[in-house]
């Protein structure tokens, strides 16, 4: 399971994510951003990955397209660390994270 809390914040959106993100959770946190980006044109969107105990290839997959759309990433344990350090390095080899380098670590 995946809880996905939404925090408005004056200049910014930041989504909360909580358990692992895995199909279908993957899926919903995708529709849950493109509906969010589309009202919030000029905020800037952040994914904090504290809480985050798990991700599949196809979690990171949308994390890669999702910086690659501006969406800065954060995240505080050893395991989204380790996610955010993937997802730089493949995008400084040219892999799945290409875009304005926007993640980072808390």
């Amino acid at each position: 399971m995946l809880k996905i809390t939404t925090h408005h914040e004056t200049g910014s959106v930041t989504f909360q994510l909580e358990g692992k993100l895995i199909p279908p959770w993957v899926q919903e946190l995708e529709r849950h951003w493109q509906a969010v980006a589309a009202s919030v044109a000029e905020r800037r969107l952040t994914v904090d990955l504290a809480g985050v105990s798990f991700v599949d290839l196809s979690g990171k997959e949308l994390l890669a397209r999702m910086c690659g759309q501006g969406v800065a990433l954060r995240g505080a344990s050893l395991l989204t660390c380790a996610i955010l350090k993937d997802l730089l390095a493949d995008d400084a080899d040219g892999g799945p994270a290409r875009g304005p380098g926007r993640s980072e670590s808390s």
